[in-house]
């Protein structure tokens, strides 16, 4: 587990064009500059970036399914939707636009 959580690009430079997390939101991407783990993203950003691997976790699906696991709030979920290729940013944004509801929920007795 330890491995799978890491982050296996600390120093890495990652282009733009490869990577949809870090293209800009008006080319269909994100614009953050998350780490790569195992098959999975590490959503910590920064130089040096801030966070601690394997504390936010995700994998947005091209269709704009969005799979992530709040490790360090102690909660996980899913957005599962089927749009169109290429329309992840949709399903980070439906995320997003709950977590404060779901980091409420997560804290409950």
């Amino acid at each position: 587990m330890d491995q799978l959580l890491a982050d296996h690009t600390p120093s890495a430079t990652v282009t733009m064009a490869y990577s949809p997390a870090l293209i800009a939101p008006a080319s269909g991407g994100l614009g953050e500059s998350w780490h790569y783990g195992f098959g999975l993203w590490q959503e910590y950003q920064g130089n040096p970036y801030a966070g601690t691997p394997g504390s936010r976790l995700s994998s947005p699906g091209s269709y704009g399914a969005y799979p992530f696991w709040d490790k360090s709030k102690g909660y996980f979920g899913i957005v599962a939707r089927r749009g169109a290729q290429g329309t992840f940013p949709e399903g980070v944004g439906i995320e997003r636009s709950g977590r404060s509801l779901a980091e409420e929920w997560a804290v409950l007795p």
